[in-house]
């Protein structure tokens, strides 16, 4: 199970970031030079570009691997394996899709694009086996399941 491994990781590192953190955007895996940052020459904070749950991912000392491609550049999809699984069948296919929605969608930019918001639903994932009942992929889905991983939020307590 290294991918709930590497979930927990990415979870805690999201945790300890700053409350004023400012390199953080649900709207791009990686905002800039990816063949920068995947030869380690740069962290999210250092190149002063923004970065989604999962680009934090090599921040949090979850390695690359073989998401590097033969340009240099960081192939996220092959990445986000290491997070949420592949489907083994085509009928897994949509569940798996909606797991990557929830935990790493781009559209939680317009509903909570923060660092503690995207922490929370990993937690929530990780405690609860999966993601909402109900969720399916739909804008609105995104706003009504926030409820669901708002315990789960540290800058709340």
């Amino acid at each position: 199970m290294e991918h709930k491994e590497n979930l927990a990781k990415l979870a805690t590192y999201l945790e300890s970031l700053p409350a004023d953190y400012r390199h953080f955007d649900m709207s791009w895996w990686f905002h800039g030079s990816s063949a920068s940052y995947a030869s380690g020459a740069l962290s999210v904070p250092e190149c002063g570009t923004s970065a989604c749950a999962l680009g934090h991912g090599p921040a949090a000392g979850i390695p690359l691997r073989d998401a590097i491609m033969p340009n240099g550049r960081i192939s996220w999809d092959r990445y986000k394996r290491q997070f949420v699984p592949a489907a083994t069948s085509s009928a897994a296919r949509w569940p798996e899709q909606l797991t990557e929605l929830w935990l790493f969608g781009g559209s939680w930019a317009k509903y909570d694009n923060s660092v503690a918001g995207a922490a929370a639903r990993i937690r929530y994932y990780l405690e609860n086996g999966g993601i909402p009942k109900g969720f399916d992929g739909r804008l609105t889905n995104f706003h009504n399941t926030m409820q669901c991983y708002a315990p789960y939020r540290k800058d709340e307590e």
